[in-house]
């Protein structure tokens, strides 16, 4: 409490977290600012590279940890889906996960995936997965495949229902019937998949832009400024935000 006094504001990466921190006792307000996909990121041309195979397929990107979740999506996919799940990082939980998927065709370890080589991965996927079991802060994952207009289909947990809501690019789940059930509509409805990755790219050139994100700070230093009186360093935030 003694060093809060000294802070002029806290500010919270999503709405999840100034909840969390709240219920952790904090009494202070935080100031949800999300987020966001740098201009040279966001504008990078699409990649031009073919699909890494022909049969469709989902995406997890991400540590191969427990508390990551992948453990309840592997059991989704068996030798008769007419998708696969491609999983792309690793972890000290990935022995595990490739025992729980030993004698499924449809699951792939791709191992390490260079930055550059994500961008085909996420573009050609029906959907990115995000089956996280932590309260993640705000993950960049969901932009990058926003980005790709992939959508997402993520556990009703922490930012994502948020993300999803804001974006209207997603699916929540918060079991394995409704995981499942995300999967499948995904898989056939090719109009929707569509729509939803058309609105998650828009959502990451408008709502998570670096402007956005600049312009929403600089407001925020603005606002400080003229409640202290600070009439000076309000005008250089005033002036410092981008067109």
């Amino acid at each position: 409490e003694d060093s809060l006094a000294h802070v002029d504001a806290l500010i919270g990466l999503s709405q999840s977290v100034a909840n969390n921190h709240r219920a952790f006792g904090l009494k202070r307000e935080m100031v949800p600012m999300a987020s966001y996909m740098p201009d040279s990121a966001a504008n990078a041309r699409k990649s031009g590279a073919p699909p890494i195979q022909e049969r469709p397929y989902f995406l997890f990107v991400g540590r191969l940890e427990k508390f990551k979740g992948l453990q309840d999506v592997i059991p989704c996919f068996d030798n008769t889906s007419p998708a696969d799940l491609l999983i792309a990082g690793t972890g000290d939980f990935e022995p595990e996960l490739r025992t729980l998927a030993s004698g499924r065709e449809t699951v792939r370890f791709l191992g390490n995936v260079r930055p550059d080589d994500l961008g085909g991965l996420y573009g050609h996927a029906i959907a990115l997965v995000a089956p996280s079991q932590c309260y993640e802060v705000f993950p960049m994952v969901a932009l990058e495949a926003f980005r790709e207009s992939t959508p997402v289909i993520a556990r009703d947990l922490g930012p994502y229902r948020q993300i999803i809501e804001e974006s209207q690019a997603g699916l929540l789940f918060t079991d394995a019937g409704s995981l499942r059930e995300a999967l499948q509509t995904l898989h056939e409805d090719r109009p929707l998949r569509d729509r939803m990755g058309a609105s998650g790219r828009t959502a990451v050139e408008t709502r998570w832009s670096e402007t956005t994100a600049v312009n929403a700070w600089l407001d925020l230093v603005r606002a400080i400024a003229v409640e202290k009186g600070m009439d000076e360093t309000a005008g250089r935030a005033e002036a410092l935000r981008l067109n």
